[in-house]
């Protein structure tokens, strides 16, 4: 006979849980409002006064046109928590973080956004690891 019931000690597995599901949901709400800057960007409403998609150089229209559809694609898979969404995500901070430390002569160097980046990558492994020692002791 199996038993279909969960194991009595799953409390600090289930926190942990909760605390990731939060914590990816957090990051998903920061994404939609990065959607709106790069789309205001985009449209010449934000950055340098008068420089749209049209007037940009080709770098930037090549990473602005990625980031209009990579961001809110990223946010809809972490707020749905969908696999595919880590993925969507980890792409994304890969591209900024190549674009803000490895061609910030191009695209100048925002601090913020790499420590942004920098702390919720570690934040995200701390969870998978908290999540794997509980799943594992449970």
């Amino acid at each position: 006979m199996v038993s279909t019931t969960k194991p009595a000690n799953r409390s600090g597995h289930d926190l942990w849980l909760f605390g990731y599901h939060a914590f990816v949901r957090l990051i998903a709400l920061f994404y939609i409002v990065f959607t709106i800057q790069v789309w205001m960007h985009a449209i010449g409403l934000m950055g340098q006064s008068g420089m749209g998609f049209d007037t940009m150089p080709v770098h930037w229209r090549w990473i602005i046109a990625t980031q209009c559809v990579l961001h809110p694609l990223t946010a809809l898979g972490l707020w749905g928590l969908f696999s595919w969404g880590i993925a969507v995500w980890l792409i994304n901070v890969a591209i900024q973080m190549v674009m803000y430390l490895l061609f910030s002569d191009l695209f100048g160097f925002e601090q913020t956004l790499v420590i942004f980046h920098v702390v919720t990558f570690v934040m995200f492994v701390i969870f998978q690891i908290a999540l794997r020692v509980t799943d594992n002791k449970a």
